[in-house]
């Protein structure tokens, strides 16, 4: 598939630089009248034995870039020739499909809009596939187009801190709910509303926009709290607030959870599985990291948990989030702990993950990624810095003390650091990602280490609907050779945000 993008890409070298010089733009459909609905499949019945197959690369130009459009029309192994295969989108003007190789047919959409979702539809020998491009206001040159995660991992529920494995055979998300998390944390997403934060009684925090079972997402923790797709009942008896019916805790907790995804042949993310503690779905670690490669299923896992254990106070003041590390069977769920109560009503659990052994757990850590000298993790919502601890974070012995990277200075807010090769990646302000090259063996606290920052994506600064108004939780795979950089962005929708996992293939 490389050698078709890059062949795509030198043939439309030669073409106009101008979007308006394009041939016959084109406008697609109302885009809601259900043709683009990429959850549902058109296939003919007819031909069976043809595959109609769609990739996106992009043209870099003045202005907004031409996202190419890919196609193969192929009758099993053999090219399909001279076939009429159609583009259409809602989101963009496009242009007809030529054949620029045997079976090979490329056409070319100009986005609308700086930011969003661009929903393309290709049709040709019977088959139709529905497939959606990324629009992002900025991109390093080394990357190519980007798309949401196909598969099973973006609902219009809430999909936060993700992570791909090395071999971009696994996807984890952290953070699932069916609501809208971000508003629900903040009260509301109006300026106007001042509800307080995490409202038991805001649309926000009842709202079930995602899906709450099935193959989506089975065996959600706290399904049973839901009362209706409009209400949600916010209580934790397995830490003591068993609440009746329709009385509701003064905060809400809508049900949250953590699950993994299995990459599929096609490229997509299916099979759903969960890594999260059984507490009646109100709490789950977040920032899930590889510590290598995983071997086969079996894999180590490197995450951040605020311990509800004492959320009460019954063991002491609140650390806050704090780092710990865990073994697991990828494909199937773990339960990393079980929550009940003891003879004098403190919550406990059956077992725990081992504890990250830094010096101090005072104060805030999160996000973390691993490397081979060292663990790095950020102060996010706090003083929004990226830590380094040198030492064996799966170890015994204590870390060193965590120094503030130099790359966090006090006018921005660097958070969600991730580590590949010789390079640190990072999210600055919520609204782009970079990397710095670190030298080897070099002080991460030392100016001196880093190289120039490299832009990777940056979202829009808009408050439009269908706008990207965020992006971060960089991570990177090499899966066939080929490095894929996965990330986190927002979309702003009619009634709030919505959090998604997105991904783009280098160059």
């Amino acid at each position: 598939m490389r050698t078709l993008l890059l062949f795509a890409a030198l043939l439309t070298a030669c073409a106009p630089q101008s979007s308006t010089e394009l041939p016959e733009l084109s406008r697609g459909p109302d885009p809601d009248d259900g043709s683009y609905d990429t959850r549902e499949a058109e296939l003919s019945s007819f031909a069976t034995q043809t595959t109609l197959t769609v990739a996106f690369d992009r043209l870099e130009q003045p202005g907004a870039d031409l996202i190419i459009v890919v196609s193969q029309l192929r009758n099993g192994a053999t090219p399909i020739t001279g076939a009429l295969v159609t583009l259409s989108t809602p989101d963009g003007l496009y242009s007809e499909v030529i054949e620029a190789a045997p079976g090979v047919y490329v056409g070319y959409v100009l986005p609308l809009q700086p930011t969003g979702h661009v929903r393309v539809r290709v049709a040709g020998g019977g088959r139709v596939v529905k497939k959606t491009a990324l629009a992002l206001a900025e991109l390093g040159p080394h990357w190519g187009q980007p798309e949401p995660v196909p598969g099973l991992v973006n609902t219009p529920g809430y999909e936060d801190s993700a992570e791909v494995s090395p071999d971009g055979e696994w996807l984890l998300v952290s953070d699932y709910s069916p609501v809208d998390m971000v508003c629900c944390i903040f009260g509301s997403c109006d300026p106007a509303d001042l509800r307080p934060s995490l409202d038991p009684s805001a649309p926000h925090c009842n709202n079930s926009l995602g899906p709450i079972g099935g193959k989506l997402r089975p065996r959600l923790p706290g399904r049973s709290r839901i009362v209706s797709l409009t209400q949600i009942h916010d209580e934790a008896p397995s830490l003591g607030y068993d609440q009746p019916d329709g009385v509701d805790l003064p905060i809400a907790l809508p049900p949250l959870t953590s699950y993994g995804f299995r990459r599929q042949p096609d490229g997509s993310f299916g099979a759903p599985f969960q890594i999260t503690f059984a507490n009646d779905g109100v709490g789950t670690p977040f920032g899930y990291t590889f510590a290598a490669a995983p071997v086969g299923t079996a894999a180590r896992l490197v995450f951040a948990y605020d311990d509800l254990r004492n959320i009460r106070g019954d063991w002491g003041p609140p650390m806050g989030p704090d780092l710990f590390h865990a073994d697991v069977s990828l494909g199937v769920d773990t339960n990393l702990g079980t929550y009940s109560l003891d003879a004098q009503g403190r919550p406990i659990t059956d077992r725990f993950p081992a504890a990250v052994p830094l010096p101090d757990r005072v104060g805030q850590q999160g996000n973390p990624s691993v490397s081979s000298d060292g663990i790095w993790f950020d102060t996010e919502t706090a003083q929004d810095d990226i830590f380094f601890a040198a030492g064996d974070p799966l170890g015994a012995a204590t870390l060193a003390t965590p120094r503030k990277v130099a790359l966090s200075t006090p006018e921005r807010k660097e958070t969600q650091p991730y580590w590949h090769g010789d390079r640190l990646y990072y999210a600055i302000d919520q609204n782009r990602i970079t990397s710095s090259a670190r030298a080897w063996g070099g002080d991460p606290a030392l100016a001196s280490t880093w190289g120039p920052e490299r832009l990777e994506l940056a979202s829009e600064a808009s408050s439009r609907v269908g706008a990207v108004i965020a992006i971060g939780e960089p991570s990177i795979s090499v899966h066939a050779g080929i490095a894929e950089l996965y990330f986190v962005y927002v979309v702003k929708t009619a009634t709030g945000l919505d959090v998604n996992v997105g991904r783009v293939r280098a160059r």
